[in-house]
């Protein structure tokens, strides 16, 4: 069997069995339906499984791959994601974690805190997109945490809003943020990333206050029509998006509109796409076949992007930037290339690293949804997993250094609004009694 046919076939499998991770456990009520671990999931599904097919189907390689490829890479796949699902499921140190983290929410003087809490975002979104910082250090933390501010303050407001939909006086507040974060999102490069989260914030508010205590089948049709509407806006963007890249803010948003009616026009690129798998076989042949690993780049790459480059002029780079420069098909126009998690695995060290990764992104996932579920009576952690949404659903695409880096970025926005709200504000006094914090704002179900 051929490298393609062998992708060809994984992709399906991978791809139904991705898909029936982040569902069943729902449809059997033992599972939220909207968490970090089912968007995992469904990204994977995405630019692993369907990557995959796409690419066994065209025979597209970027270099010739060894006979067995194939199985080298869903080998990866399913060794990294079996070790991901145990430690989700039974690593107890996440949970320990999460327990002592944001445990201690502002007091809720709602109003009030929901104005200094969104207008900081807001304004921390504007000063990393419109300003010239060059503070070495502080530029590059605005960079990372900047935008997603943006999404996080639409998606507090947003929340205020639908727990009390009667309340029109929140409507416009609402629809301010969220056209400003979306503004945001089109600054610059326009990012598909940040637009992406903007648009996911209102199906993941939505589950999170109301949806997530009706039948499936409304909750399943009402997100499977935000759902579209996003992935229209989305995928009609993509056709017209390298042609923007100069334009302003305002002309963007007018083809943002425009784009809809191009959205049957798109590739298969569309929503955040890529050759991804044959990028992996290209990071498999460059650092297994014929070069050297670059041992636990990842986390190295992590761990030193704080420092400014005007510091250390040869900082580590991520895989995305190493593929296209080593291999010397990058372009004025591709700054990057998606690694995805295989070639991630090869690239820093080979199979070895797989459940040693899997081990990583189960507890993260697993940290990030006990601060979920723990916490979701309020915005500001549902507002987190809207403003990380689509970082964690391109994790398995690539750079995961990168989006690593925006998800740490991204925490410490949140963590940092919730402390200048609780000194200005105080801490609320129920938090340090969750069942009665949970009792209070629950929902009723009847």
């Amino acid at each position: 069997m051929s490298v393609a046919d062998q992708l060809y076939y994984f992709g399906w499998i991978f791809t139904i069995v991705a898909v029936l991770m982040a569902v069943v456990p729902y449809l059997k009520g033992t599972a939220d339906l909207i968490t970090s671990y089912s968007i995992f999931w469904l990204g994977s599904a995405r630019f692993v499984g369907m990557e995959s097919i796409s690419t066994g189907k065209s025979g597209y390689f970027a270099v010739d791959p060894m006979p067995g490829d194939g199985l080298r890479f869903g080998l990866a796949i399913v060794i990294c994601y079996g070790v991901m699902v145990y430690a989700y499921r039974n690593w107890s140190i996440p949970v320990r974690m999460a327990d002592s983290v944001l445990a201690k929410p502002p007091a809720r003087k709602e109003l009030p805190v929901l104005v200094l809490v969104a207008s900081l975002g807001a304004i921390i979104a504007s000063i990393s997109v419109l300003s010239q910082l060059r503070i070495q250090g502080v530029a590059q933390m605005l960079a990372i945490g900047g935008p997603p501010a943006a999404t996080f303050a639409f998606a507090v407001v947003f929340w205020r809003w639908y727990v009390n939909k009667w309340n029109m006086g929140l409507l416009p507040p609402a629809v301010f943020f969220g056209l400003w974060a979306l503004g945001v999102s089109l600054y610059g490069q326009a990012d598909r990333r940040r637009m992406l989260a903007v648009f996911a914030t209102v199906p993941i508010v939505m589950y999170w206050t109301t949806l997530r205590y009706q039948r499936p089948a409304k909750t399943l049709t009402q997100l499977a029509i935000a759902g579209a509407v996003a992935f229209i806006f989305i995928r009609g963007y993509t056709v017209v998006r390298h042609g923007l890249r100069e334009a302003s803010v305002t002309e963007k948003m007018q083809m943002l509109v425009k784009s809809v009616a191009l959205g049957g026009e798109a590739d298969s690129e569309a929503l955040l796409g890529g050759v991804v798998s044959s990028m992996s076989l290209l990071s498999m042949n460059m650092f297994h076949h014929e070069g050297d690993p670059e041992y636990f780049s990842v986390p190295i790459y992590i761990i030193t992007n704080p420092i400014p480059r005007a510091f250390w002029a040869d900082k580590p780079i991520g895989l995305g930037l190493t593929l296209g420069n080593t291999a010397r098909i990058s372009s004025s126009e591709i700054h990057t290339l998606p690694g995805g998690i295989v070639g991630h695995i090869y690239h820093d060290g080979g199979l070895i690293m797989a459940p040693l990764y899997g081990l990583v992104l189960g507890g993260l996932l697993r940290f990030m949804d006990e601060l979920l579920l723990g916490r979701h009576n309020g915005p500001y952690i549902t507002a987190a997993l809207c403003a990380s949404s689509a970082q964690i659903l391109s994790l398995s695409r690539g750079d995961m250094g990168t989006f690593g880096i925006q998800l740490v970025g991204i925490f410490l926005i949140c963590w940092g609004l919730n402390f200048v709200a609780r000194m200005v504000f105080g801490t609320d006094p129920d938090s340090l009694d969750p069942d009665q914090y949970l009792q209070e704002y629950e929902p009723e179900t009847g």
